[in-house]
């Protein structure tokens, strides 16, 4: 989700699958936003920041980026429509 928390578990997953020489996958969860009535509750001037799949794919960037930078070298991204757990 892009929280400091979640980047910390990359970051931890990354190291272990480097130290495995596993792969490792990336995933956020996201609902469309036709269907995440949070989308309403944006301002008009900050809606770009919530507009489309953007976010979801900077976030799973990011997300690979730092595992990399941990140490795995084989890093796959998956957005998942759904409710994170």
């Amino acid at each position: 989700d892009g929280s400091d928390s979640s980047l910390r578990a990359v970051d931890r997953a990354g190291q272990i699958a480097a130290g495995a020489n596993a792969r490792l996958i990336v995933t956020t969860a996201y609902f469309p936003q036709s269907e995440d009535a949070r989308a309403a509750d944006v301002p008009k001037d900050e809606g770009y920041k919530m507009s489309g799949n953007a976010p979801i794919y900077a976030i799973l960037r990011e997300a690979k980026d730092r595992a990399k930078a941990a140490g795995a070298e084989n890093v796959e991204e998956r957005a998942v429509v759904g409710a994170p757990v």
